[in-house]
């Protein structure tokens, strides 16, 4: 089943429901997503505090890796991700997205494609290209404010690549820098899909195919068997 998104602008047409809804993906009704999601929140004191102890656990307690199973479908429950304990960018918005649903607070998934100008050379080797189509990251709501946070790259893999610390304060967006402090260029935006409530997995799939080609794909995919 296709999975239609909305433009950033569209975000206050929609319900708030719509952004705590549990589904396939976002299934925080998983007692190891709730059990988790619950024991990271506890005595926080408000929906700010909430938000920021979950996308640092996100951040840097699921390790960033490109290596892991990513076919079939059920490699993006977020109960399966937290199990594992590592993932890529979408995997990791997936499992913050329901954490944070599961947490009361709205959310959802959103996607763009990158050009990743310090990717590392073994990551390039596997792509065939420094450009990342359906990168994932999430918006959230707080206090009535709609804010984008990106928690990709895990603290350590920041500190051996050379990537910036992207850190969350609770009240202002979050995402890649276009240069890095050096002036380097590092992450630059290409095309925004829009957000959404559920993942478009056959879309996402279907781009891989259209960027990366099908026989790439398929070799990922007999790869991803591996884990």
């Amino acid at each position: 089943m296709r999975v239609k998104g909305i433009k950033m602008e569209e975000i206050l047409s929609v319900s708030i429901d719509k952004f705590l809804e549990e589904n396939f993906f976002f299934d925080f009704g998983d007692p190891v997503v709730a059990e988790k999601t619950n024991s990271i929140i506890n005595g926080c004191k408000n929906e700010r505090e909430k938000a920021v102890k979950l996308f640092n656990f996100v951040r840097d307690e699921i390790t960033y890796t490109m290596y892991t199973g990513f076919f079939p479908e059920k490699n993006y429950k977020a109960s399966v991700i937290l199990k594992r304990r590592k993932g890529f960018c979408i995997q990791k918005a997936i499992l913050l997205v329901a954490m944070l649903r599961c947490a009361g607070i709205p959310s959802a998934i959103a996607f763009a494609d990158i050009v990743n100008y310090k990717i590392p050379e073994d990551a390039l080797e596997f792509l065939g290209t420094n450009y990342f189509s359906y990168h994932g990251f999430v918006v959230l709501n707080l206090n009535g404010k709609w804010i984008k946070v990106t928690p990709t790259f895990d603290k350590n893999t920041c500190l051996k690549a050379g990537y910036p610390i992207l850190d969350f304060d609770g009240e202002n967006d979050v995402i890649f820098p276009e240069y890095l402090e050096n002036g380097e260029k590092f992450i630059e935006y290409k095309k925004h899909h829009g957000i959404y409530f559920e993942v478009p997995f056959q879309e996402i799939i279907e781009s891989w195919k259209e960027i990366y080609g099908e026989e790439r794909l398929n070799l990922w995919i007999k790869e991803s068997e591996k884990f």
